[in-house]
């Protein structure tokens, strides 16, 4: 075995098992293999980012202050 999975298994032996499955779920986010980014993605990301430079954005915390968050 592993050094690195026989340490996993020896953290999770005695986990909760409300743990165990939220250590599943995050493993299975992990594993799986990210998707390419589309032209679309590309262009939201290049708008957001001009808007950033052009000092276009306001604080989570002001966006919850407006909605009464």
């Amino acid at each position: 075995m592993l050094p690195v999975r026989k340490e996993i298994v020896d953290l999770v032996r005695y986990m909760p098992i409300d743990k165990l499955y939220l250590l599943r779920d995050y493993a299975a986010v992990l594993a799986k293999e990210e998707e390419p980014l589309t032209p679309e993605d590309v262009s939201a990301i290049e708008k957001g980012e001009s808007q950033i430079a052009r000092g276009e954005w306001v604080s989570f915390d002001e966006v919850k202050r407006k909605l009464g968050l």
